[in-house]
């Protein structure tokens, strides 16, 4: 059975009531479902430091342009007793933001 046609609001405004969470299936009815779902889905991430590396994986590159937000929850080891009455310099290596010239994508480097 083919699923019928609705303009691009109509699914909008049906997907208005899923939760973001349980938006991903209504990706696979169709491939105008699939846009507009990707454009909610992908317009605010959420990601952890553990997840970091998996960006580049699920965010390709035609997905670039949906992304409007990236929420980073960051986990940084604990410092140990000794190591709380160290003072930082100037010296210390620092983590550097670039951006690939032939991807478009930002990227670490530490």
């Amino acid at each position: 059975m083919v699923a019928p046609y609705f303009p691009p609001e109509i699914i909008a405004q049906i997907l208005s009531y899923v939760t973001p969470e349980s938006l991903a299936p209504y990706a696979c009815i169709n491939a105008l479902w699939q846009v507009i779902v990707e454009r909610q889905t992908f317009s605010a991430l959420n990601i952890t430091t553990a997840g970091l590396s998996d960006l580049r994986h699920i965010v390709t590159p035609q997905r670039y342009p949906l992304v409007r937000k990236i929420y980073l929850k960051s986990t940084v080891a604990e410092y140990s007793v000794a190591e709380r009455v160290q003072v930082e310099t100037d010296k210390d290596p620092a983590v550097i933001i670039k951006h690939s010239q032939r991807e478009s994508a930002p990227f670490l480097i530490s």
